[in-house]
C-alpha cells in the first residue's frame, strides 16, 4: 500500500494551525465590529484587538519553533508547549469572548 500517510506530528501541527487560522478570522471580525463602533468604544475595541494580535503573533511563533524542531528535541518540546498553548487559548477565547 502506497500513499502518505500522516504522521502524529503533522497532524498535531495541522491541528494547531488550523486554531491560529481560526483565530486569525476572529480577530478580523472584530477589526470590522471596531470599525463601525462608536468613537468611544473604537480605542478599547483596538486596545483588545492590539492585545489578540500579540497573543496571535506568539501562537504562531510558538507554532513555528515546533515545526522547526527536530525529532529528538519535539517530544520534549511539545509537552512545554502543550501548557503554554493551553494558556494561549484560554486567554485567547476569553478576550475575544469580551466582545
Amino acid at each position: 500500500m502506497g500513499g502518505h500517510t500522516v504522521s502524529g506530528r503533522e497532524a498535531y501541527q495541522e491541528r494547531l494551525e488550523a486554531q491560529v487560522e481560526k483565530w486569525q478570522a476572529r480577530i478580523d471580525m472584530l477589526k470590522a465590529k471596531a470599525d463601525v463602533a462608536k468613537a468611544d468604544a473604537k480605542i478599547d475595541l483596538y486596545e483588545q484587538i492590539e492585545e489578540l494580535e500579540k497573543m496571535q503573533a506568539d501562537a504562531r511563533n510558538k507554532l513555528e519553533q515546533l515545526r522547526n524542531a527536530t525529532e529528538d528535541s519535539w517530544e520534549d518540546m511539545r509537552e512545554g508547549f502543550e501548557q503554554a498553548w493551553q494558556e494561549l487559548a484560554g486567554a485567547m477565547n476569553t478576550a475575544i469572548g469580551r466582545f
